[in-house]
């Protein structure tokens, strides 16, 4: 079927989209498993949760430009005693490293640009047994106190770990000291790779008497689809866009009116990683093929100016913020990877918001004009951890009846990209 795409619409055709965009949008299909997107009540309190007014002042204080990463909670849904729940309630702010993380309370107290910021460390919080390393910095705003998170990348991951296992109900039936004890050489290992050790020998659960279900590398599930070309051609085989709007086609140029339907209403709920499970092995991989998270970046719109061309992965947080980082193609990496006799690390979307969920993900592409000026000429949904997970039983269900959902969620990207100012005018948009 060859490519097509659509551009005109008559004044009366396209009031007709807007109507048929929200039907769309109403009468999409409900799921309830726990990879489901999160809606109603759930996607309003993530959204509460994020509290931007704070995040923006923290990222004058900790740009992203010198690594830093600001961010909302990990899981504000999450459950657990009022200590556990303080680490995945609370605001973040991650280092890229851990001399930077040395030096962010020490900044946080000496700045005199925000007085209504106070650092308050309470240490007790994380419980120092159980092996955390981050630290909790109480901030005063507004006449309240803020828990902020402080910590680097790897002990997310810790965090992580410690909510699929220490702190679930699958570590009822476990010895709470053997688990403990465990957690703590988890913390070890993830502490030894900040240090640079990227062959840090990594802890076995049976050492400690403990099933492997509970490791820091839990074995992954099986692909559903075997083999990457049949899960490629299976996508590929769904490609055509099927709704209300839009027909038979694998992409389309919207309107203005469109566009601003696109964006008002783009569906208002979260996108948990569905690959969950893989995702200390995905991270393992990469720093011990020397990755950089330095390398993922937060769109701006004059960050966005300076973009060479070709493929972005993207992912839109539920803060607002467009994350994203350099799509390298297979044959690509197979040529760097056969030119300096090393495997190329490789990020992905899971890595751009570890452990929440967002509200879109895929790729956008860049191009230059006449003048040489960079634009994005086409997204796309396309994100094997948020939308077709190969590891997810219902992935073909996913992809046949979901995906034209998921075009949906890229109003998001639309809405950020407005906010910041970049345009978009004649962006294609496809499922993949």
């Amino acid at each position: 079927m060859p490519a097509k795409t659509f551009q005109c619409f008559s004044p009366w055709r396209r009031l007709a989209l807007i109507g048929c965009l929200i039907v769309a949008l109403s009468c999409s299909h409900v799921l309830a498993g726990p990879n489901d997107p999160i809606t109603g009540d759930a996607y309003d309190s993530l959204i509460a949760s994020q509290h931007l007014e704070i995040q923006q002042e923290l990222a004058t204080i900790f740009p992203e430009s010198v690594g830093y990463f600001v961010t909302g909670p990990l899981d504000p849904l999450f459950d657990h005693s009022e200590d556990v729940n303080s680490l995945y309630h609370s605001l973040r702010v991650i280092c890229p490293d851990l001399a930077s993380l040395g030096r962010i309370v020490p900044t946080l107290k000496e700045d005199d640009r925000f007085g209504r910021i106070k650092v308050h460390i309470d240490k007790s919080r994380g419980g120092d047994e159980s092996g955390y390393r981050g630290v909790t910095a109480d901030l005063r705003w507004d006449g309240q106190n803020w828990p902020v998170q402080l910590n680097t990348i790897n002990q997310t991951r810790w965090l992580i770990w410690a909510q699929e296992t220490m702190y679930s109900a699958a570590a009822d039936d476990l010895d709470e000291g053997d688990l403990e004890d465990y957690a703590e050489d988890v913390s070890d290992y993830l502490y030894a790779i900040d240090q640079g050790d990227l062959n840090a020998v990594e802890p076995q659960p049976e050492d400690h008497d403990l099933p492997s279900r509970v490791g820091v590398y839990e074995p992954p599930p099986d692909y559903v689809i075997e083999g990457y070309q049949n899960y490629k051609d299976y996508l590929h085989s769904h490609a055509a866009i099927a709704t209300d709007f839009a027909k038979g086609i694998l992409a389309f140029i919207p309107g203005d009116s469109l566009e601003r339907a696109f964006i008002a209403t783009a569906p208002e709920a979260a996108y948990p990683n569905k690959e969950a499970p893989m995702l200390q092995h995905e991270y393992r991989k990469f720093f011990q093929r020397g990755g950089s998270v330095r390398t993922m970046q937060t769109l701006t719109k004059p960050g966005c100016d300076t973009l060479m061309a070709g493929e972005y992965f993207f992912a839109v947080g539920l803060n607002g913020q467009v994350r994203f980082g350099r799509e390298l193609l297979r044959e690509d990496v197979a040529r760097i990877e056969a030119e300096t006799g090393k495997k190329a690390p490789r990020a992905n979307h899971a890595f751009l918001f570890p452990g929440e969920p967002v509200l879109t993900a895929g790729a956008f592409v860049i191009e230059h004009d006449d003048n040489g000026r960079p634009y994005i000429s086409h997204i796309n949904a396309q994100s094997g951890h948020y939308f077709y997970s190969n590891v997810t039983p219902t992935i073909r269900e996913d992809i046949a009846v979901h995906s034209n959902t998921y075009v949906l969620t890229l109003g998001h990207l639309l809405a950020a990209l407005a906010k910041m100012e970049i345009p978009f005018d004649s962006v294609r948009i496809s499922k993949l």
